[in-house]
């Protein structure tokens, strides 16, 4: 019964039919998520059960093709002296002598060509394999984070800096062996205020050393297995200085986005911390205005500059500085290896089976000692049939038998 099971389960593993089934339901799944009010459709675990379950049965397929390529003999078979005119009819076509199958007395020589298209096969299974893996380990380990980082601001690389991350189940903490600090952004615009480019230059801190860098859109920094994206947000960054009445001065710092249209300002607000206040900011080329509330009620509205503070009752208020920020992706990509592997093998795979195929005939005596032809496999039957005729004309094969081996087949 056990061993019943186990061999259903094998023919069901190895069916093209299962993994055209698996194929249609993932991608009916994927639809399903899609059109679905659904949220974190690659996190979810039908979607991993998916993947697991699609690995399996190309595991198996891989298993199986190398059993197979293994138990194969090139060069196996030593020709007789009787068969040197076969051989030669065959060499003269392209074919070479791969095995023999039979015994002594009555035995099947094996021809092939393109050799080395018996791989092929296997290649690209594999590098599928690699693929839905890598994919399965993108998704329950992926860990990325977003930066903002204001010129001269440090970035030190540790996971509370980040703005927010993004993980998977099993990931651990996003802390890239280095710090960044920004040094300038370079931003170009089109007429409608449009992002036309964006680069930053970077420096990449790490034990006392500062590397410069330049980071673009389309264009990331690469290092140590993490990948640092130039996010396309960017803005203002607004340094605010209030003195409290009792002398103390507290600093913080607005990030205003960049404004859509030429038309409209840069905006922004928050509160200031440990204080009452709320601030609303409006930032346009030369004019810097903010309005201030305080207890739910606007305490000031008006200009604010650096050159004359703005009374608060008995705190003051004046702009300290005005610097740009820029946003930062940070991805850690230490096991993307593996879908680059699945990519190079997935296409080399497919380049041995569609532009060389590996294909066979056989040759063998009848009970009158005429040489019968025929392809050894499924694949490309009439075309190898075609080819068969035209060695079996080569070996002065009779028609009568030519027709009765094809009927056969």
């Amino acid at each position: 019964m056990r061993t019943s099971i186990l061999s259903t389960l094998k023919h069901l593993a190895a069916s093209p039919a299962s993994s055209l089934a698996l194929i249609v339901g993932s991608a009916t799944a994927i639809v399903a998520g899609y059109l679905a009010p659904r949220q974190d459709l690659y996190g979810s675990g039908w979607f991993w059960g998916l993947g697991a379950l699609a690995a399996s049965l190309l595991a198996y397929t891989v298993l199986l093709q190398a059993r197979a390529l293994a138990r194969r003999r090139s060069g196996a078979c030593a020709p007789r002296p009787e068969e040197a005119a076969a051989i030669a009819a065959f060499a003269e076509k392209g074919w070479r002598l791969a095995t023999s199958a039979g015994n002594e007395s009555s035995r099947t020589l094996v021809f092939d060509k393109n050799r080395e298209g018996r791989w092929g096969s296997l290649i690209f299974h594999a590098g599928l394999l690699l693929l839905v893996l890598g994919g399965l380990a993108q998704s329950l380990f992926q860990n990325r984070g977003f930066a903002q980082l204001m010129e001269g601001e440090v970035f030190l690389g540790r996971e509370g800096d980040f703005l927010q991350t993004e993980k998977g189940p099993w990931a651990g903490p996003l802390e890239p062996p280095f710090g960044l600090r920004l040094d300038a952004l370079r931003r170009e615009l089109w007429d409608d205020n449009n992002l036309k480019a964006l680069e930053s230059s970077l420096s990449v801190l790490r034990e006392g050393a500062a590397k410069p860098v330049s980071v673009a859109i389309n264009f990331p920094l690469r290092d140590s297995g993490f990948a640092v994206y130039q996010s396309p947000y960017y803005g203002s960054a607004v340094s605010l200085e209030l003195t409290r009445a009792d002398g103390r001065r507290l600093v913080t710092h607005f990030l205003l986005d960049h404004a859509a249209r030429p038309d409209q300002p840069e905006r922004g607000g928050s509160d200031f911390p440990t204080t009452d206040y709320l601030f609303s900011l409006n930032l346009r080329p030369g004019r810097r205005e903010v309005e201030v509330f305080q207890a739910g009620r606007s305490v000031y509205a008006g200009p604010l500059t650096d050159k004359a503070p703005v009374a608060l009752g008995l705190d003051r208020l004046i702009l300290a500085d005005i610097k740009p920020w820029s946003g930062f992706n940070v991805v850690d990509q230490r096991g993307l290896w593996a879908l680059g592997l699945g990519f190079v093998a997935t296409t080399l795979g497919a380049l041995l089976l569609f532009a060389r195929p590996h294909r066979e005939l056989s040759a063998r005596r009848d009970a009158r000692g005429a040489w019968v032809v025929s392809a050894a496999g499924r694949r490309e039957k009439a075309l190898l049939n075609e080819e068969a005729e035209r060695i079996m004309v080569g070996l002065s094969v009779g028609a009568p038998t030519r027709s009765r081996e094809h009927a056969s087949a």
